[in-house]
């Protein structure tokens, strides 16, 4: 399954505003919605600054001794909540959702979709 089948899933499955996987460096890897979509600039921004917090959270863990790394970090705001999650070789998910969301059941498929993600990056 490529990349833009398993975030297209993810998001409609959540009810999400959309959903990324990006690499180490904030680049967009793969996106949903698509570019010509008015939410697609949107992700990519969110996605590339919130990498930078996701590192940031697995630098403290890993400092605060006998800890291991965060493999997430869950942002909310006033009008959104964002999952941030760690993927293999340096990728990293995220997935933007509406504050009447459930987080719960979007973690669980977050998860789903990342183990999917990081079969397709180790292929």
């Amino acid at each position: 399954m490529h990349f833009s089948e398993i975030l297209k899933t993810l998001t409609e499955k959540t009810g999400a505003i959309g959903s990324a996987v990006l690499a180490a460096d904030g680049e967009l890897v793969e996106a949903y919605p698509p570019p010509d979509s008015t939410e697609h600039a949107a992700i990519n921004l969110i996605g590339a600054h919130h990498g930078i917090i996701l590192g940031i959270a697995k630098d403290a863990t890993t400092r605060a001794g006998g800890l291991t790394a965060a493999r997430s970090v869950h942002i909310w705001t006033k009008n959104a909540r964002i999952a941030v999650i760690d993927l293999i070789e340096g990728y990293y998910l995220i997935i933007v959702l509406g504050r009447d969301i459930a987080m719960g059941r979007t973690t669980i498929a977050a998860k789903t979709a990342a183990r999917l993600v990081e079969m397709e990056i180790s292929r």
